[in-house]
């Protein structure tokens, strides 16, 4: 059983209620073609019953003089009629005189009306269906050279051939009704096979609705709803897999949040420090007991603190506004000219520092934000000016489809919890005397504001050297 609420359902009522329709409109066209073929076989029989008769009587008689002088002639052509095709036949001059019969006359009054109305003039049929007969009256006034010499009536039952006729189509629907619950008993078959589909794919949603992505649906065919469980489980996977990326996401950020938490707790220590020592040569100034290489030794130690404390603050607060997304538009340049700039202005600071710059002879065009590759190329250099062993930073610009610059500089050996973790927060090294100034932030900002601009960074050792590279592209 099915319930109609159901899409087999409303297929199945569908389907019966168009059946339905149709076959009533071919059931009722075949019974008006029906009546109109029997009624023009009934004509045609009447024609050819009175072609015979007329065909008979004039081609053995003499119309004029013999009508009623050789009704036994007559007559006997009349029972051949009769005996050939079951008729009631006469000849009439008119309603009250009746020059020959035979046969059995089924309606009197029939006969007599049709009489009167023919009028011997024209040609007349009734067709009668009344009280469970079925018969025909016939009148057809006959003329020889424009003489009315009678009027010939027929009537004959029908009733028999039209039973028939309605027996046969009864049966045709019979056979309709049969073949019609077989179609409806097929289909529905037909649409439980084909709809389990369906079912299969409302137990997945449902599976879904209750947060069960892992049921992968099977089904045979290559139809619609095939498609479209096929469609069903790519969802479940895109789905899936989008959870399992929030998963890691929020394992992330709150690694994230851990780190960041970690991040202020370290910058708040390292703030301290370079503050403690200022306060403390402060204090030994304004005592005013120190010798005069003790006050050049304390002057030097405030300087190298409070540029330490300087950067610190500077690169935290270039950390802060990339988490605020202030953002520089990007834009074309030629990195050559800006390397330039960086590269002169180290010069001036360092002067007993010696910088090789080599660079192409083409400008090297790239789209990005100038001023997050400049602060890029100025924490880089500054690291080598300030951990180089020999005094000696290489730069190197390179140029095919994209901008690839090189900075590169000595740097001796190198702890491998250090060397391997470089792009970390606070994450530094100083060699022997600890009078470097650093924050340990500033290759974390080179590496955040180099992916920001669609770029890569990366460095290597090789034969004591480290050589930091820069890829920007068009």
């Amino acid at each position: 059983m099915f319930k109609f609420k159901t899409l087999r359902g409303k297929i199945i009522l569908g389907v019966l209620f168009i059946s339905i329709v149709v076959v009533s409109l071919i059931n009722i066209t075949v019974w008006r073609v029906f009546q109109d073929n029997f009624k023009k076989s009934i004509i045609n029989d009447m024609m050819a019953i009175k072609h015979i008769t007329r065909l008979e009587i004039s081609r053995n008689y003499n119309l004029e003089s013999t009508m009623s002088s050789n009704k036994g002639k007559v007559l006997s052509i009349l029972n051949d009629i009769n005996n050939q095709y079951d008729i009631y036949i006469s000849i009439d001059n008119n309603s009250e005189q009746n020059i020959a019969f035979t046969g059995v006359l089924l309606d009197e009054r029939d006969k007599i009306n049709i009489l009167i109305e023919s009028n011997e003039k024209q040609s007349l049929l009734y067709l009668n269906s009344e009280g469970g007969k079925f018969y025909v009256s016939y009148s057809y006034p006959m003329y020889d050279e424009g003489k009315y010499i009678g009027t010939l009536v027929l009537q004959k039952s029908y009733l028999e051939l039209y039973n028939d006729y309605k027996l046969l189509l009864l049966k045709i629907i019979l056979i309709q009704c049969i073949l019609f619950l077989l179609m409806i008993l097929i289909i529905n078959i037909w649409l439980k096979k084909t709809t389990v589909s369906l079912k299969i794919l409302a137990k997945g949603i449902s599976d879904v609705g209750d947060g069960d992505f892992t049921n992968r649906l099977e089904v045979k065919g290559k139809d619609e709803v095939a498609i479209l469980v096929h469609h069903f489980n790519s969802m479940q996977e895109r789905i899936l897999s989008q959870i399992q990326h929030l998963k890691k996401e929020k394992k992330r950020v709150e690694e994230l949040e851990k780190s960041t938490k970690k991040f202020f707790n370290c910058a708040t220590h390292e703030m301290r420090t370079p503050l403690t020592a200022i306060s403390g040569y402060t204090q030994l100034l304004q005592q005013n007991t120190l010798n005069e290489q003790q006050v050049q030794r304390s002057y030097k130690r405030l300087s190298i603190e409070g540029k330490r404390l300087s950067n610190m603050v500077e690169n935290m607060l270039v950390l802060a506004k990339g988490k605020e997304k202030i953002i520089h538009e990007p834009e074309y340049f030629d990195v050559k000219n800006l390397l330039i700039d960086v590269i002169e202005g180290f010069e001036f600071i360092s002067e007993k520092r010696k910088i090789n710059f080599k660079v192409n002879e083409r400008s090297a065009m790239v789209f990005a934000a100038e001023e997050d590759i400049r602060k890029v190329f100025i924490n880089l250099i500054d690291n080598g000016v300030k951990y180089s062993k020999d005094d000696k930073i290489n730069v190197k610009c390179e140029y095919n489809d994209k901008a690839i610059i090189t900075i590169e500089n000595k740097c001796g050996e190198i702890p491998s919890n250090i060397k391997d973790n470089l792009f970390e927060p606070f994450t530094k090294y100083n060699y022997g005397d600890n009078t470097q100034v650093s924050s340990g932030l500033g290759l974390v900002i080179c590496r955040e504001l180099v992916n920001k601009n669609n770029g890569k960074i990366n460095y290597e050792f090789h034969e004591g050297n480290i050589s930091f590279k820069v890829e920007l592209y068009r």
